[in-house]
């Protein structure tokens, strides 16, 4: 009798620990991650492109994505910086209260969501979500969770364009790979306004 109690409650708690809200689950892939990704964009404007790279993510803002062309993007979580060895020119943008406003950067910042109005699953490990704040208003951003971890975000932006963001092996961020959040410029980069 003490067994079959004992079995019961280890297996009440594994269920539990399995079944960790879609909040729980959106945090937890967008705070200290590394991935590959994919980014794969449609619009009728721009037309089709695919770009590849490596993205790292840390807390409070900080990110670091770094396109296989050579482009960097990071984030400490207060200035936004874009690189372009190309040209060897760097942007820099303040984080908006605007931005800040968005659910899906409260996330990665690191607080509370309260962008987030209607979470849709749609079917199992997949999620519409209205309210973000990144799309045109109506559409829903579609996230799929693979058994860990986010495996991609679909949005429609504001030139009608569909675009999709693949994660491929995405894992805990290790100490190298912390490293990586910080970008240093090479000399004689030329800020652009």
């Amino acid at each position: 009798m003490r067994t079959s109690l004992f079995l019961v409650m280890i297996s009440s708690l594994v269920a539990q620990i399995e079944e960790r809200s879609f909040e729980e689950r959106l945090k937890d892939s967008l705070t200290n991650v590394e991935s590959l990704f994919l980014q794969s964009s449609s619009s009728p404007i721009f037309g089709a492109s695919k770009e590849k790279g490596q993205l790292f993510i840390g807390e409070k803002g900080q990110f670091r994505m770094d396109y296989d062309s050579g482009i960097s993007i990071t984030s400490d979580g207060n200035t936004i910086v874009q690189y372009d060895p190309s040209t060897r020119s760097a942007t820099r943008s303040v984080v908006s209260a605007n931005l800040r406003s968005h659910g899906l950067w409260s996330i990665v910042y690191g607080q509370e969501s309260n962008g987030i109005t209607q979470v849709t699953q749609v079917k199992p490990n997949v999620y519409n979500v209205l309210g973000f704040g990144i799309t045109p208003k109506g559409f829903p951003i579609q996230l799929r969770f693979g058994d860990s971890y986010l495996e991609s975000i679909q949005w429609v932006d504001s030139s009608g364009g569909t675009q999709i963001l693949s994660f491929i092996k995405m894992k805990p961020l290790h100490v190298e790979g912390r490293k990586r959040l910080f970008l240093a410029l090479p000399d004689k980069t030329r800020w652009v306004k």
